[in-house]
């Protein structure tokens, strides 16, 4: 599994179509149609950091593990699909370390419930958004059928908007 991209910026972030046509629209699951207008500047925000390449303050991790950076053995697929999360704000305590453009792992950054599910595509410096939380129910699994994380997680190729 690759972690980073040489000098680590990542040129594009897409969105899976499912997310950004879907009508899902519940605490842990939320499409993009579906949004608030401050959620959509949460998820802007995110977008326009990662392109201008200016620090973020929220946590990033890898979706399968644990805020200690310990492998959840129930989620082991979304490492086989790069799948990450970003804690997106509002924040509740002060920064403590700021999670850099290139995305790596920073468990020390500020936790929040709104979540942005994204896939590295490395090879290609694209992050792929397939899902937001309003609330972060920590560690949903990757095979359950109420998971939309589960099927975009492997059809995000070809189904991407820019």
């Amino acid at each position: 599994m690759i972690h980073s991209i040489g000098n680590g910026y990542f040129d594009f972030v897409s969105f899976h179509t499912s997310f950004f046509d879907g009508d899902r629209d519940d605490q842990q699951h939320v499409d993009m149609k579906k949004l608030s207008d401050a959620e959509i500047d949460t998820l802007m925000l995110f977008q326009n950091s990662v392109l201008e390449r200016t620090n973020l303050k929220g946590r990033n991790k890898e979706s399968h593990t644990d805020e200690h950076g310990n492998a959840i053995g129930s989620a082991l697929s979304y490492a086989q699909c790069c799948v990450w999360h970003y804690h997106a704000g509002p924040y509740q305590n002060g920064v403590q370390n700021d999670t850099t453009p290139d995305l790596p792992v920073n468990l020390k950054g500020c936790g929040s419930a709104a979540i942005i599910h994204y896939i590295k595509d490395i090879p290609n410096r694209r992050i792929i958004v397939i899902g937001y939380s309003r609330e972060h129910i920590p560690f949903p699994q990757a095979n359950s059928r109420n998971n939309p994380l589960r099927h975009r997680m492997y059809t995000w190729r070809g189904r991407i908007v820019d």
